[in-house]
C-alpha cells in the first residue's frame, strides 16, 4: 500500500491537485462548519454520557464516526438541501455500508502508537475524499484525488476488516460483549441525533443562497430586505415550503411590496391546494 502511495505521489497532477483539495478543505467556510458539527457532537456525546451509554472506550469508534459518517453527511447535505426526503433516508440507506465498516473496523484495537497515528490520518483522509467527491463536478481533477484516496482507504478497511473477522472466528467470546454492543449502536444512534443539525445547516444553506439571489436582482437595498424579512415569516423552519418558495420566479423580479403582497396570497393558495 506504501509503494502505491509513493508511486502515485510522484506524478505532478495527483500532487497539484492533492495539495488544492487540502487547501480548499481548511477553508474559513468549511471550518467554521466543522467547528459547530464538533460543538454539536459533543453536546450528543455529553448526553449520551449522562443517558449511560458512552464511556472513554467510545473515543475512539466517535472519532471515525465524526470524520467517517458525519463528516460526509454534512458535505453532502449542501448538495440535497432541496431535496427533503434526504433527510429520511440519511441513515437508513446512504450510510449502511458506512456504518458496517466503520464498526468492522473498530473491533480491532492496534497498539497505542499505531493508533495515534492512523486515527487522524484515516479523519484526514476521508475529510479530503469527501469534499473532493462533492465539488468534483465542478473540478474535475478532484476525481483523480477522490479515486486515489477511495482506493488507499478501501486497503486500509480491507486489511483491518481481514484481521477483525479473524479475531472474531477466533475468539467470539470476547467479540460477544456488552462492548461491542455498543460500537455497534453507536453509529446509528448518534447519525439519528445528528439529523436536526444537519437540518438546521440545509436551512440555513437555503436561507443564504435565496437572500444572495434576492441581492442579486433587486436593486432597491430597502425592497430586499423587507422582502427577505417576509420570506423568514412565511417559511419559518420549514426547509420544504423555502425551497417551493425560492422556485417561485417571480420572487425575484418583484420590484414593489404590492407585488410581493400578490405573490405571497398566490403562493399560499396553491400550498394549501397541494
Amino acid at each position: 500500500m506504501l509503494l502505491f502511495v509513493g508511486w502515485n505521489l510522484q506524478k505532478a497532477g495527483v500532487r497539484s491537485s492533492l495539495y488544492s483539495v487540502i487547501k480548499a478543505v481548511f477553508q474559513w467556510r468549511v471550518i467554521s462548519m466543522l467547528g459547530l458539527m464538533l460543538i454539536y457532537i459533543a453536546s450528543i456525546v455529553l448526553v449520551s454520557i449522562k443517558g449511560g451509554f458512552w464511556n472513554s472506550g467510545l473515543i475512539k469508534d466517535t472519532i471515525y464516526w465524526t470524520f467517517g459518517v458525519a463528516f460526509i453527511m454534512l458535505m453532502q447535505v449542501g448538495k440535497n438541501s432541496s431535496d427533503t426526503s434526504y433527510f429520511n433516508k440519511a441513515v437508513t440507506d446512504n450510510f449502511k455500508l458506512i456504518l458496517l465498516l466503520e464498526f468492522v473496523v473498530n473491533l480491532h484495537t492496534f497498539s497505542l502508537i499505531i493508533e495515534l497515528i492512523a486515527v487522524p490520518v484515516i479523519a484526514m483522509t476521508v475529510m479530503t475524499m469527501t469534499y473532493a467527491e462533492c465539488y468534483s463536478d465542478e473540478k474535475p481533477e478532484y476525481k483523480r484525488i477522490y479515486s486515489f484516496l477511495a482506493k488507499i482507504l478501501a486497503a486500509y478497511v480491507f486489511i483491518v476488516a481481514a484481521i477483525s473477522v479473524y479475531n472474531i472466528v477466533t475468539n467470539f467470546q470476547n467479540f460477544a460483549t456488552q462492548s461491542t454492543l455498543r460500537n455497534f449502536l453507536l453509529p446509528p444512534l448518534f447519525s439519528t441525533a445528528f439529523l436536526p443539525f444537519l437540518y438546521l445547516i440545509a436551512l440555513l444553506m437555503k436561507y443564504e443562497t435565496t437572500f444572495i439571489r434576492i441581492e442579486i436582482n433587486n436593486d432597491d437595498a430597502e425592497l430586499a430586505r423587507h422582502i427577505k424579512r417576509r420570506t423568514l415569516q412565511l417559511c419559518h423552519v420549514s426547509l420544504k415550503k423555502l425551497n417551493a418558495w425560492s422556485q417561485e420566479t417571480d420572487l425575484f423580479s418583484i420590484r414593489t411590496k404590492r407585488e410581493l403582497v400578490v405573490l405571497i396570497k398566490k403562493f399560499n393558495s396553491t400550498s394549501n391546494n397541494k
